[in-house]
C-alpha cells in the first residue's frame, strides 16, 4: 500500500495526511502533551502508521500481514439491520490487497460511548476457522499456543482489565463481527480453495429478483455459515494473563495503539503469555508485554513521542521518498526512552472529534451512504 506524507492547510490550520488520515497539527499536540483522551483520528493516523512502519523492519520482526480497521467500523456495523445493510458496509471498508480473512490478524479499535473507553479485538489467523468448515479436518485444539492452533483466536485488549466493559458486551460485539466476516467469506471467492469440494456452495443468480441461490439448496451455506460464526469454534480470550493496564483515566488509546504496535513488531506469538498457563519458558517473547515496560513513565513517553512524529512528519515532507528519512522516524516511534514524570492532572475534554463523526454517521446512515 502506498504511503503518502503532505502538509497542507485546512481552515488555518496546518495538517499532516497519512494514508487518507488528516491530522490538525496543533490539535493533535494539545491532546497529546495535556493527558487529553485521544481522538479517533489520533488514534486511526498512529494504528496505520504502527502498521505501514513497523512491520517486518527488522531481522526478529513479524512479517505478517495484518489489517486495522477504522475506528468508527463497529459504530457502523452495531447499526446495521438485514443483509443488504452488511453488503453496504462491505463496500465501505477500505480495501487491502489481501482479503480480509487472509491476514495474520484482523485489528479492530473498539469505543465505549458511556464510558469513553478505547478497547481493542484482534482477530488471529481468522483463516484457520475453515479447517473446522472441512468435515476431514481435526476438531481438536490441544495447543496453547496460537501459532500452532488449528483454529483462530479472538483477543479482546482492555487495558481497565474488563471493569468498564463486562464478558457479556465483549461477547455480543464479537458475535456481530463474526456475523460481518461471515458475509465476507461467503461473498469473495479468494476463499474457496480453502474449503473442500463438497463444502463450495454452487451460486446462481435469479436475474429478476437479483438474489444469489445455492444450487445445492441452502443447507450447505447455513452449515456453512453456523459453523463460521459460532463462538465455541474460535478459542476466545475475554480477560488476557499478563495485560499491561493503564494506571489512570485517560491513556487507553495510548495503550491500544501500543498494544497493536507489539503485535505489527513481534506478530500473533506476544499473546502467547496471555493465554499459556505452562511454564512462561515455554513462551515466546513474553517479556515483550512486561509490565515494566509499560509503566506510567513509558506511556508519558510515548505522548512525547508522538508529537515527535508528528513533527518530524511536517518539518521532512519527503520523509516517505528518503529512505535515510525513513528509518529515522521509524527510529523515533520505537524509541523506549523513559520520560521523567510529572503530575498533570488529566484534561476533561470532549472527545469533539469523535462525537462530530458519529453523529455525521448517525445522520448520514441510510441505504445509499455505504455506496458513495
Amino acid at each position: 500500500m502506498s504511503v503518502i506524507s503532505t502538509n497542507s492547510y485546512l481552515l488555518g490550520q496546518k495538517t499532516i495526511n497519512f494514508n487518507g488520515i488528516s491530522l490538525g497539527l496543533d490539535k493533535a499536540k494539545k491532546q497529546l502533551m495535556n493527558n487529553s483522551y485521544l481522538d479517533d483520528l489520533i488514534l486511526d493516523f498512529f494504528m496505520e502508521f504502527a502498521k505501514e512502519l513497523c512491520v517486518g523492519i527488522k531481522e526478529n520482526c513479524s512479517k505478517g500481514k495484518y489489517c486495522v480497521f477504522s475506528s468508527l467500523f463497529y459504530t457502523i456495523l452495531s447499526m446495521c439491520g438485514d443483509y443488504q445493510d452488511y453488503l453496504r458496509l462491505r463496500k465501505w471498508v477500505k480495501r487491502v490487497s489481501t482479503p480480509l480473512l487472509l491476514n495474520d490478524a484482523i485489528v479492530i479499535p473498539m469505543h465505549c460511548n458511556q464510558t469513553s473507553h478505547w478497547w481493542l479485538i484482534v482477530i488471529c489467523h481468522p483463516h484457520k476457522i475453515f479447517n473446522l468448515m472441512n468435515s476431514s479436518s481435526p476438531r481438536n485444539n490441544s495447543t496453547t499456543k496460537i501459532e500452532n492452533s488449528n483454529r483462530g483466536w479472538i483477543i479482546c485488549m482492555d487495558s481497565l482489565g474488563g471493569k468498564n466493559i463486562s464478558q457479556n458486551e465483549k461477547k455480543k460485539a464479537i458475535i456481530n463481527i463474526l456475523k460481518f466476516l461471515d458475509i465476507e467469506r461467503q461473498n469473495n471467492d479468494s476463499y474457496f480453495n480453502l474449503l473442500e469440494a463438497g463444502n463450495i456452495p454452487t451460486m446462481v443468480y435469479d436475474s429478476v429478483n437479483t438474489k444469489a441461490h445455492n444450487t445445492n439448496t441452502s443447507v450447505t451455506h447455513d452449515k456453512l455459515s453456523e459453523t463460521f460464526r459460532s463462538l465455541s469454534n474460535w478459542e476466545i480470550i475475554y480477560n488476557p494473563r499478563s495485560l499491561p493496564f493503564q494506571e489512570n483515566n485517560f491513556d487507553c488509546g495510548i495503550y491500544i495503539i501500543e498494544y497493536a504496535h507489539l503485535l505489527f513488531h513481534y506478530g500473533t506469538t506476544i499473546f502467547n503469555s496471555m493465554i499459556n498457563t505452562s511454564s512462561s519458558s515455554d513462551v515466546s517473547h513474553t517479556t515483550h508485554l512486561d509490565q515494566n515496560k509499560f509503566s506510567r513513565n513509558w506511556f508519558q513517553n510515548r505522548r512525547i513521542v508522538y508529537t515527535k512524529v508528528l513533527e518530524f512528519m511536517s518539518n521532512n515532507e519527503s520523509w516517505n521518498e528518503d529512505n535515510f528519512l525513513r528509518n529515522k522516524l521509524v527510529e523515533i516511534f520505537d524509541d523506549s526512552i523513559e520520560a521523567s514524570n510529572h503530575n498533570e492532572k488529566p484534561s476533561q475534554e470532549n472527545i469533539s472529534s469523535l462525537q462530530a463523526r458519529r453523529r455525521f454517521v448517525m445522520s448520514s446512515l441510510n441505504k445509499s451512504y455505504f455506496n458513495k
